[in-house]
């Protein structure tokens, strides 16, 4: 279609240089005639040939400009072209970088899986398409690698070990997955299976899949948002502070021990068949969360809560419960 067109225009530029040029033989066989025509008096052969000046000038002029448009239009071509190539070759180096960050995730060394992991995060930053799958990888390599590298730092007899401190592995990429530049944003994480220990989560955690989880003395300290926690042990941990909210999360059949909840509202969370034990909500609003079949193998403290708006418990667990500043607590539906 494009050959069809290129070759129309050429046919059509060649008819109109034919036709300018017997126009052009034309007036001059015919000036004479022409002149005396158009000019009845004074000197005819004069005023036509001013009239002629003044056409080759405009044609000159418009002859001109077409050229100036046909450059800039070559230029602009040129440009893409260019950009193109451009293009090309940072996606080529793009796609090199992340094959060869992928291997360096495959080394036995901690310092190159390092290297791969913020490189995989650089090209995640800068180019889109890799925003999934590098989250996808990161995820992927927790789930795989979460167990060995604890018990690899567990057998190392260090200071680190001591105290408590996660594998270097692990917390950088929780720290890259859930920070302030929120690269993965709007991304479903899958967590699944992945052991997590003595890890902080520092930034809003959202759209997470944590079923079937370890957590042990683990802190999240911001927001928590559209999460799974299903069939999960839950160790020793804090969630939320102080300005935090914990929205639409879903606890369902977990073991949750020693566990702190905190922040100014918890709306439409789940616990149902989870099983309690030393409990402590400081949550402002509790509002429209259920804990129907859930149980209680020790006292679970309720304070300085303000609102249970459509909150739920099993009559069976009211002796359990413990509140402490509560208001409102008429609100509680018991079935």
């Amino acid at each position: 279609m494009l050959q069809l067109m290129a070759t129309f225009k050429n046919i059509i530029i060649k008819i109109s240089i034919i036709i300018f040029l017997i126009g052009i033989i034309l007036v001059f066989v015919f000036f004479q005639s022409i002149a005396e025509f158009l000019f009845n008096s004074g000197n005819p052969n004069g005023e036509f040939v001013k009239v002629i000046l003044s056409v080759f000038g405009g044609l000159g002029l418009f002859y001109g400009l077409w050229i100036n448009s046909q450059r800039i239009k070559a230029q602009n071509k040129q440009n893409e072209l260019v950009e193109g190539r451009n293009q090309d070759q940072k996606s080529y180096d793009a796609d090199k970088r992340f094959g060869e960050a992928i291997g360096y995730l495959g080394s036995d060394n901690t310092s190159i899986v390092l290297g791969g992991i913020y490189s995989l995060y650089q090209l995640a930053k800068e180019d889109k398409r890799y925003k999934p799958i590098v989250a996808g990888l990161f995820t992927s390599y927790l789930q795989d690698k979460s167990e060995q590298l604890y018990e690899l730092t567990d057998n190392e007899k260090t200071e680190l070990r001591k105290m408590n401190i996660a594998p270097i592995i692990i917390r950088t990429i929780v720290d890259l997955l859930f920070n302030s530049e929120k690269v993965f944003t709007g991304i479903k994480l899958n967590l699944s299976s992945v052991l997590f220990k003595h890890i902080v989560f520092n930034d809003d955690v959202c759209y997470c899949n944590f079923n079937y989880c370890e957590f042990i003395n683990c802190t999240f300290n911001s927001n928590l948002i559209d999460c799974s926690f299903e069939i999960s042990e839950i160790a020793n941990c804090t969630f939320g502070n102080k300005e935090s909210k914990i929205l639409k999360c879903n606890f369902w059949g977990s073991n949750i021990k020693d566990i702190t909840f905190k922040g100014v509202l918890m709306n439409n969370v789940n616990f149902d068949l989870v099983n309690f034990d030393k409990s402590n909500f400081k949550i402002t609003q509790l509002i429209n969360c259920n804990f129907i079949s859930a149980f209680f193998s020790n006292k679970a403290l309720f304070s300085d809560i303000n609102s249970f708006e459509g909150t739920m418990f099993t009559k069976d667990s009211k002796d359990k419960l413990t509140f402490k500043n509560c208001n409102n607590q008429e609100r509680i539906v018991y079935y």
